[in-house]
């Protein structure tokens, strides 16, 4: 609603009351229908007065659906200053026609509608935005958070339940109900229940052990928190609810006195790997980057740690005689190859694009590596390179395929592979977050589609860790079990506060619509880690070895035929090479 008719809708509303109060303190004083002299001039005087208390007391800042019990305090010093002028006025002023005694009887009037319209028109503008089914609110907090949520919501539902982790504070009744504690949760969740659950942001660790049975339950969930003497509603950090992680170390030794080459050290992986070796002493960083804001983005973030011995190139590696000058001013020992084309469907036309940017750099790279003596060499892949049905997943594939053909035994060699990276550029739960937020239909591809997911600060500790490796080895990440994409849009939804729903008719304010799209050219309902699907553990649990048979003769002759038609821009011969 717009804000001005709101403004006019309120005073409009408090504007007729105190006419009519005035109207009804007469008829109730004098037992007749009070004549037009009587009520005329008091009416006058009683509105001036408050117009005078409504904008003093800001009033209008108190519209019907959030008035509260701290909006009633502020009702009542102003009913006492009404009260009071209004008094004096009437026996200053002195209308014959007028008893004085009004001068108490409507305030009390006036200010009892007006505090029980404002209830009215709360009750009924939240039951409206409300569905029918959701009856149910929980909260966790302490005494004074569960008491400014049941002033903010409690109307909205049917059935509260209160709980905290603080002993003192069980059985101490609010609006009617008792505190519990937190393990009346497991009696809850037992009943499916429909609503919202608001947790204190203080309690969130309190409940870890029960999100899982708390998102299969019919439940929306918010966090509050006080700032300056306000309720502020968040939504729940998704990371520690979907995605549950180990603490990891990397082995700071081994890169310790090295001088380190670090590609698309802008982007996503690339800058958290340079962020992660950064706080080791003693090591040299050449960050390399062609995108400019990102290169500016990880240098920004890398001189609040104060780390002089890093330098920042700005540069394309297919330039082979930039990169190659590189190679010549520095004693690199290691290269780490993380600058890649990853949006499936945006490469799916452009396949020399692709090829040039995931292969070739990748060639030009391990070549210089190789020739040059180069420690170790790094390659970044991904789970779209295990049977690709895609050019970004066909191109990695190749650029794996190189270095495993060239193999040396002076350069040592480590391919990573994992799967989605969580909050990385075009990250699917990026995407999710920004429509719930915009209250736009959240695009699922299919409802069977499943991803492997982990954050960026774990893959890049495990990627490290692999290159420490003396193995040449396709290494996989153990990513668990992939997620449900269909499954997870919906928690996310969920822990925004609002409830997922695949029906356009039951959209409404506490609901965001789930729509599918089908899969695009290029994608899998699957992605895979094991092209066939053995694989051997290595000295640490979360990283496997791949056991892969290749046959050399049958690559030797792909790659050849790519760096033949590599130079010609007919997108279908290189599509059938593929």
């Amino acid at each position: 609603m717009n804000k001005h008719l709101r403004y006019t809708i309120l005073l409009l509303n408090d504007l007729i009351l105190c006419v009519l109060t005035i109207v009804f303190s007469l008829l109730i004083r004098t037992d007749n229908w009070p004549l037009w002299e009587a009520w005329s001039k008091p009416s006058v005087i009683a509105v001036v007065l408050y117009l005078f208390i409504f904008h003093v007391f800001k009033y209008q800042n108190n519209f019907f659906k959030y008035f509260n019990s701290k909006s009633l305090t502020n009702y009542f010093v102003g009913f006492v200053l009404y009260t009071i002028f209004f008094i004096l006025l009437l026996l200053f002023l002195h209308f014959p026609s007028t008893p004085r005694s009004i001068g108490i009887i409507q305030p009390i009037l006036f200010y009892t509608l007006l505090v029980f319209s404002r209830y009215v028109a709360r009750l009924y503008l939240q039951r409206k935005k409300t569905e029918a089914l959701e009856n149910i609110l929980i909260i966790i907090g302490d005494v004074d958070s569960i008491s400014r949520v049941l002033d903010n919501f409690s109307q909205n539902f049917y059935v509260h339940h209160i709980l905290s982790n603080n002993k003192n504070q069980w059985g101490r009744p609010i609006m009617g109900k008792k505190i519990k504690p937190i393990e009346e949760l497991n009696q809850i969740i037992s009943l499916n229940p429909h609503g919202l659950m608001v947790i204190d942001q203080n309690m969130i660790s309190y409940i870890d052990a029960y999100w899982d049975r708390l998102l299969n339950c019919n439940l929306r969930f918010l966090q509050s928190k006080t700032a300056q003497d306000n309720l502020l509603f968040s939504p729940i950090d998704f990371h520690k609810v979907i995605f549950k992680e180990t603490k990891l170390q990397i082995n700071n030794n081994f890169y310790q006195n090295k001088t380190i080459l670090i590609t698309g050290a802008g982007g996503s992986i690339g800058s958290e790997i340079a962020k992660e070796l950064s706080d080791i002493p003693n090591i040299q960083l050449i960050l390399v980057d062609n995108n400019e804001l990102n290169l500016f983005n990880i240098k920004k973030e890398i001189k609040r740690i104060n780390h002089q011995n890093i330098k920042f190139y700005l540069l394309n590696i297919l330039d082979r005689k930039k990169i190659t000058k590189l190679f010549d001013d520095y004693k690199i020992d290691i290269v780490i190859h993380a600058a890649a084309y990853k949006h499936v469907a945006l490469l799916e036309d452009q396949p020399l694009i692709a090829i040039e940017n995931n292969y070739l750099s990748t060639k030009i790279l391990y070549d210089l590596s190789k020739n040059y003596d180069i420690q170790n060499f790094l390659l970044i892949s991904t789970d779209k390179a295990v049977r690709p049905t895609s050019i970004m997943g066909a191109s990695k594939r190749l650029a794996e395929l190189y270095c495993l053909l060239g193999r040396s035994e002076e350069t040592s060699l480590s391919i990573v592979r994992f799967g989605n990276v969580i909050n990385s550029s075009g990250s699917v739960l990026t995407i999710f977050i920004d429509q719930i937020e915009k209250n736009l239909p959240i695009t699922v591809t299919d409802k069977e589609v499943k991803r492997y997911f982990m954050s960026i600060q774990q893959a890049s500790k495990l990627v490290l860790e692999a290159n420490t490796f003396k193995d040449n080895f396709i290494y996989h990440l153990d990513m668990g079990e992939p997620q449900n994409i269909y499954k997870m849009a919906k928690n996310l939804i969920k822990l925004h506060g609002y409830q997922p729903t695949i029906f356009p008719y039951k959209k409404n304010i506490n609901t965001r619509l789930i729509t599918f799209t089908g899969l695009k050219k290029g994608e899998k309902l699957y992605e895979e880690l094991l092209i066939d699907r053995k694989n051997k553990p290595t000295e640490n649990k979360s990283i496997f070895a791949s056991i892969e048979d290749i046959d050399f003769q049958i690559t030797e002759r792909l790659v050849k035929e790519v760096d033949e038609y590599l130079d010609n821009t007919n997108n279908d011969i290189l599509k059938n090479i593929l």
